[in-house]
């Protein structure tokens, strides 16, 4: 078994990646090169800290919010995840053009019956979400999910998670997966009017594929010590369930309109009460008004910016209006 803790999955990046190189053995599914580690734990004590942006990963953050979004929507269209991650057509069913494991469908309202145990029983063991669902493992499938299941525990007053993964690449799936799962245990404490726990997260196998070899080491040896939240500001994005729903549905017209370009309706009121919702709401417009071209308005919207997101594209762009 392999443990990392830490105070937040970013901050121990450059480490995972470092003992994956180092101490993974070779193995080669589907005849592709990769350093595998098996299995793997790793303990975080504050899930609020999720975004990377070391500066030679250059992930897209803000996918991590936009995929979450798409989750929590139930979607199995890529529509909404192509325009940011064009790379994610790729994994379609080739008549259906969906995601076969797509993890919307698969967690349908099972966040509401962890909410609804939990709220029964603050120190129940059966709250769990089940997402690699049984009908897809006889399936020719280019998209069979990686994620096993989230289970919530209230301990010590606090929302602890635990993901279990069957699979993970710790180039492209860790920074995203791990992201977007605390910023659902955040919601569901949110639901709960309670504070975060830890959040841990299991890897069957957690893996390194040869041709990210090289980017690997870049991050190893030049971000080892970087941590985005030594100047982030963390915004606490916890809000009543009956909040979150409006807050939802507002999130995702307000993307949608921004991604297609097209003007909110004027008969549909969206205010984003929370200062977390409100900052995202932001970034959503920053980063698609960049994408038409719009490079100077989009970086007056993050510049100067506290929150991670707001910092990381600040950066990006800054040598590039």
């Amino acid at each position: 078994m392999y443990l990392f803790k830490g105070d937040c999955v970013p901050s121990l990046y450059a480490k995972i990646l470092e003992t994956v190189l180092n101490e993974g053995i070779n193995i080669g599914p589907r005849g592709l090169l990769t350093k595998e580690l098996s299995p793997v734990c790793i303990e975080i004590t504050n899930p609020r800290q999720r975004l990377f942006g070391h500066p030679h990963r250059k992930e897209v953050s803000i996918f991590t919010y936009i995929e979450g979004l798409w989750i929590l929507l139930k979607e199995a269209s890529v529509d909404r995840l192509v325009h940011y991650v064009p790379a994610m057509a790729n994994f379609t069913h080739e008549n259906t053009k969906f995601l076969d494991g797509a993890y919307g469908p698969a967690i349908g309202n099972q966040l509401e019956e962890v909410y609804n145990r939990l709220k029964a029983d603050t120190d129940t063991r059966q709250a769990i979400v089940i997402i690699n669902q049984p009908q897809l493992h006889h399936l020719p499938t280019k998209d069979y999910p990686c994620t096993l299941s989230f289970q919530f525990l209230i301990r010590n007053k606090k929302l602890d998670m635990i993901a279990t993964m069957r699979s993970q690449d710790a180039w492209l799936g860790l920074v995203y997966d791990t992201g977007e799962f605390q910023w659902f245990q955040s919601i569901l404490a949110g639901w709960l009017g309670v504070e975060v726990g830890r959040y841990i997260h299991i890897d069957g196998s957690l893996h390194l594929y040869e041709k990210d070899f090289v980017k690997a080491k870049e991050v190893i040896d030049n971000d080892g010590s970087f941590n985005l939240y030594d100047k982030a500001e963390v915004l606490d994005e916890r809000v009543p369930k009956e909040d979150f729903d409006i807050m939802l549905k507002n999130l995702a017209l307000w993307e949608e309109c921004w991604r297609i370009d097209k003007l909110i309706p004027t008969d549909i009121d969206i205010y984003f009460k929370n200062k977390f919702y409100h900052n995202l709401a932001s970034i959503i417009m920053a980063y698609n008004l960049r994408l038409q071209g719009k490079k100077n308005e989009a970086y007056w919207i993050v510049q100067g910016g506290k929150s991670d997101l707001a910092i990381i594209y600040e950066q990006r762009w800054r040598q590039n209006k």
